[in-house]
């Protein structure tokens, strides 16, 4: 009975955060403009059973967020505030399932704290306020923990294990990454086995049969996720530093992934330092195993997962990695939660002790939850500002080009008026592989033909271009007009084309010539000729790689005098700084541009222009020249331009 009246006593406290939480979520919800991933959710979502379907099959991620917002659209509307309260919904489960599982492992305190700091979490609120299947993951992963928890306590009991298999499926099909949690399971059910007084095999075995039913459940999507290992290319191929996943881990569950660094550092350590706590505490109450071992692994296991599997492939944001955010949430509120039981009794230093941590993580918290709410400089991107300020400025003979194409979804959702949307390159997902090369020009040309006006936007353009080919394009060859509006992480420009040539020539100089079998150079342009001391020699080289080069490369460009001195030099990535050689296709045309700034004490005569490669680490010497025979110092006798005073 006295169980039963605590239990009471806590309920309004439960409600109270769980109103909290759906309050803080709810706030502003519609505020923000939707962004690239939650406008692709709503196109695989508006789209019949079929095509939806095999549209996430060659996406990077599963169908079932998708098949959901396919039913909740045909309910509630397609407004942002529509789309993102399915999120808002399941984050607030997801602090209800906290509260759960705390009180199950730890005690009603513990949970009760752990659910109220999910619930004010800045990290947990963003992605419960996006059109996104992350809070979705995180609820069912939570279900897959408090499965695997009634499982080890109701071994013989049916309703566990089939809420294991269906909870562990299910998370497989709202995100990959929610394999993370099924690690973490199994390494649990292995410890607790190991450390029973009596090793039950049958046990094991059924649940080595659990994970085989989660596995064929999830076989028919199995293939289409192997595939998408394999051929994603939505990242810049390098390699993934584990600290840097630590630490932006670390400091995003504290304060969320957009607050100010200022404000970070010193909450992540005030909650680490609970966690810490968390830890001792249990390790003193002997009750190591489930309040202590099985939180440390589903905080660790997933981190050490996602660097065994994406160390080569560094696309890596802490978003990933959300699911493991309630396992740190739980250790910081056991350890609030001993602190205050100590500071019951004298002396009463443990409870100040406790409160000090709360309030040096809970304080730069709830800052960074404020800026994401009225911060623009922490907003999604604003397409909604973007698309009405084209359409409220466009007239007959205009046409858009937006670049990376692959935002065309998030345009086109605030975009009304009629005109020819032109995304280049086409498709929904961004890709490294084929980033628009010299060719985009041809392209270019044939959108602007007959048109008197074109619109220019520009979104991670530098997946898309990053040799911004298209816009120094436009930039070179035809007018600018005004954008009297600028744009939170989104650019608008816009060009007069009736009257310009934006066809592509090549270079004005052809050429060949070869560096160590790695790059070859085509040709290039060069202007003014002739020029005078303190002008601006405008260099572009055409470069292309001879296969897949594996060093970034840096290009040396000089005018040497008559008198064999250097009168101009310009040093530059080849390529662009977005776009190393490392990252080149082989065969892709690929402008370089140099400035050679001619010193003013430049004597009149004919001078020598040459061009190298070398790599720009340490003292390490210049790419040899291969073709054509003969070279100065490994570098390439370019041109001659007399130079008059």
């Amino acid at each position: 009975m006295i169980g039963l009246r605590k239990s009471h006593r806590l309920l309004p406290l439960v409600l109270l955060v769980l109103l909290l939480a759906f309050g803080l979520r709810i706030y502003r919800l519609p505020e923000q403009s939707l962004w690239y991933d939650e406008a692709l959710s709503l196109h695989y979502a508006e789209q019949p059973w079929s095509e939806m379907l095999s549209g996430v099959s060659g996406s990077d991620h599963p169908p079932l967020h998708s098949l959901l917002l396919h039913f909740w659209i045909v309910i509630a509307g397609q407004s942002e505030f529509a789309l993102r309260y399915l999120s808002l919904w399941w984050g607030v489960v997801s602090v209800a399932l906290l509260y759960r599982l705390g009180k199950q492992l730890f005690d009603k305190t513990t949970a009760l704290l752990a659910a109220a700091l999910l619930s004010i979490s800045p990290f947990h609120l963003w992605y419960s306020q996006e059109a996104r299947m992350y809070s979705l993951a995180l609820a069912l992963s939570l279900g897959v923990v408090l499965s695997l928890l009634a499982i080890t306590t109701r071994r013989n009991a049916l309703r566990p294990w089939a809420a294991y298999v269906l909870t562990g499926a299910l998370a497989l099909y709202a995100h990959f990454y929610t394999g993370f949690i099924l690690l973490f399971a199994n390494l649990a059910f292995a410890l607790w086995w190991l450390t029973q007084p009596r090793r039950d095999r049958r046990l094991l075995l059924r649940w080595g049969a659990a994970q085989a039913a989660v596995l064929a459940l999830f076989a028919p999507w199995g293939r289409f996720a192997a595939r998408q290992y394999a051929v994603n290319a939505t990242y810049w191929h390098g390699a993934l530093n584990l600290w840097q996943i630590v630490r932006d881990t670390a400091l995003a569950f504290a304060t969320g992934d957009r607050a100010e660094p200022a404000l970070a550092p010193a909450s992540s350590l005030a909650l680490t330092a609970l966690a810490l706590l968390g830890l001792y505490s249990a390790a003193r109450q002997g009750q190591v195993m489930k309040r202590a071992l099985w939180p440390l692994l589903w905080l660790t296991a997933p981190v050490g997962a996602l660097f065994v599997i994406s160390h080569q492939r560094p696309k890596f944001a802490p978003r990933y990695l959300l699911t493991a955010l309630p396992a740190l949430l739980l250790l910081a509120s056991a350890g609030g939660a001993w602190l205050a039981h100590l500071g019951r009794k004298q002396p009463r230093w443990p409870a100040a002790l406790g409160l000090l941590l709360l309030g040096l993580f809970t304080g730069p918290s709830a800052a960074a939850l404020q800026a994401q709410y009225s911060d623009p400089s922490l907003a999604r991107p604003d397409f909604r500002a973007v698309a009405g300020y084209v359409e409220r400025h466009a007239q007959a003979g205009d046409t858009v080009v937006i670049i990376g194409g692959h935002s065309l979804p998030a345009f086109d959702y605030y975009f009304k008026a009629d005109l020819p949307l032109h995304p280049l390159p086409p498709g929904l997902l961004p890709t490294t592989r084929e980033p628009l090369d010299y060719g985009a020009v041809q392209e270019l040309a044939r959108i602007a033909a007959g048109k008197k006006r074109l619109w220019l936007v520009l979104w991670q353009y530098q997946l898309a271009d990053p040799t911004e080919i298209v816009l120094s394009h436009l930039l070179n060859a035809c007018p600018r007009l005004d954008v009297t509006q600028s744009f939170h992480q989104a650019a608008l420009l816009l060009f007069s084309v009736a009257d310009c040539d934006l066809q592509a020539s090549g270079p004005s100089h052809p050429f060949r010539a070869e560096f160590d079998g790695q790059l070859r150079l085509l040709g290039y342009d060069l202007q003014p000729i002739p020029a005078s001391p303190g002008d601006t020699l405008r260099l572009t080289l055409y470069w292309e790689a001879m296969g897949q080069v594996k060093t970034n490369y840096s290009t040396f460009a000089q005018l040497i005098g008559p008198d064999g001195q250097v009168y101009a030099q310009h040093d530059h990535l080849t390529g662009h700084d977005a776009y190393p050689t490392s990252h080149w296709q082989p065969e892709a045309l690929v402008r370089n541009e140099h400035a050679l700034l001619i010193s003013p004490d430049a004597p009149s005569g004919v001078y020598t222009i040459i061009v190298g490669l070398y790599i720009n680490e340490g003292n390490l010497p210049r790419l040899p020249l291969t073709y054509p025979a003969g070279s100065m110092n490994n570098a390439l006798i370019l041109d001659s331009i007399e130079i008059k005073r």
